[in-house]
C-alpha cells in the first residue's frame, strides 16, 4: 500500500500457537486503509510459515535474527509509512472495528497522541471472564502513570511523529521489559493520553510472558520507572530515595520502614495535587484511582500484604 494511514506492527518470536488469528483480526479490519508490519525475530518454530502464507498486498514481512522485541518494535516504527502506529502482539486479537473507532478518537481529539482501549482476557481458546479496564480519562491516566502502566500494550493506537519527539522505546535493558510503561509515561508529560472503555483488544494470558516468568525482575523495573515519574513530579520536596520506598510499597516489595506515615501521607496528596493543578480533575475515575493506589500503599505497610494476599488471609482466618 502506497500512503496508509496506520501502521499496524507485530513483532513475532517463535509464535506459531496464535499467529495466523493474531493475523486474521487485523486483516478483518472495517478501516481499510492500513499496512500490517510483520517481523519474525528469529524465531525457530513455524512463524515464518505461516507469515508467509498470506499474500495480501497490506502486509510487509521481514525476517531477521534475533534482536528482541525493543528493537523489532523500533525497527518497524522506522519503516512504517502510517501517520498513526496501531500495536498488536503474536498472539492478541483486535475485534473488526478497532481501528475505526480509535482513529476516530484521535481525529476528533487533536490533543491527544495515544489512545488504548479495555480488554477481555483469554487464555489458550478459552475467555477467563476476566478483563483488562483502565482509566479513561486523561486525569486518572496520568495519576495512574505514577506507580503503574494503565494501558494494554496491545490495544494502542498512536501518533507516529508524537512517539518520535519522545525518543519510541527505550532499548536499555534496564528499562525492558516493560518497555511500554516507560514511553507512555514520557508521552503523557507531553501530550494527552486516554482509553477507550470499549473491549476491543482480546488479551491473550500465557504462562511463558516475561511478566509472569520473572516476575521479581520485572516488578523491579517497574519500580524504577515509578520511581522516576513520582521522582519527576516532586522530587523538589522529597528525595529520589522516599520516591523509590513509596514505589516499593505500591508494588508490595521491600518493606524497610525507610520511609514514615507521615511522609507517605504528603507524598500521595502531593501527587493528587499535580493532577489538579494541571487542571485534569475529573473527580470520580481520579478518586477510584486515588483509593486504588491508597490500599495497595497502606494495606502493604501495615501489615505486610498486597491487598490480594491480605484478602486471602484474611478468607482463610474467618473460614
Amino acid at each position: 500500500m502506497i500512503n496508509p494511514l496506520i501502521s499496524v506492527i507485530i513483532p513475532v518470536f517463535n509464535g506459531e500457537s496464535f499467529l495466523a488469528s493474531a493475523i486474521d483480526s487485523v486483516l478483518r479490519q472495517t478501516f481499510e486503509n492500513f499496512e500490517l508490519i510483520i517481523i519474525d525475530d528469529g524465531s525457530s518454530d513455524r512463524s515464518w510459515e505461516i507469515i508467509s502464507s498470506y499474500s495480501d498486498n497490506r502486509i510487509l514481512c521481514f525476517r531477521q535474527e534475533n534482536l528482541g522485541v525493543v528493537s523489532t518494535l523500533n525497527k518497524a516504527i522506522s519503516i512504517s509509512k502510517g501517520k498513526y502506529i496501531s500495536r498488536l502482539d503474536q498472539d492478541d486479537l483486535m475485534t473488526s472495528d478497532r481501528l475505526s473507532i480509535q482513529l476516530n478518537f484521535l481525529k476528533n481529539h487533536p490533543e491527544y497522541a495515544a489512545v488504548g482501549t479495555a480488554a477481555k482476557i483469554i487464555s489458550d481458546h478459552d475467555l477467563t471472564g476476566r478483563v483488562m479496564n483502565h482509566p479513561t480519562s486523561f486525569a486518572a491516566i496520568s495519576l495512574s502513570l505514577y506507580f503503574d502502566n494503565p494501558f494494554v500494550h496491545s490495544s494502542m493506537l498512536v501518533n507516529k511523529s508524537r512517539l518520535l519527539d519522545v525518543g519510541s522505546y527505550n532499548e536499555s535493558d534496564g528499562r525492558t521489559p516493560p518497555e511500554d510503561f516507560e514511553l507512555w509515561s514520557k508521552l503523557a508529560t507531553k501530550y494527552q493520553v486516554a482509553n477507550i472503555p470499549s473491549f476491543l483488544t482480546y488479551y491473550r494470558e500465557t504462562r511463558d510472558s516475561w511478566s509472569r516468568s520473572y516476575i521479581d525482575k520485572y516488578k523491579r523495573k517497574v519500580v524504577k520507572i515509578s520511581c522516576n515519574n513520582i521522582f519527576s513530579s516532586i522530587g523538589y520536596k522529597y528525595s529520589r530515595s522516599e520516591c523509590y520506598s513509596l514505589a516499593c510499597l505500591y508494588h508490595a516489595i521491600d518493606r524497610d520502614g525507610k520511609i514514615n506515615l507521615v511522609t507517605i501521607v504528603n507524598m500521595l496528596s502531593d501527587l493528587l495535587k499535580t493532577i489538579c493543578i494541571k487542571g485534569y480533575i475529573e473527580r470520580n475515575e481520579v478518586k477510584k484511582v486515588s483509593l486504588k493506589i491508597k490500599t495497595k500503599i497502606y494495606v502493604y505497610y501495615f501489615f505486610g500484604f498486597s491487598p490480594t494476599r491480605f484478602k486471602k488471609y484474611i478468607s482463610r482466618i474467618f473460614k
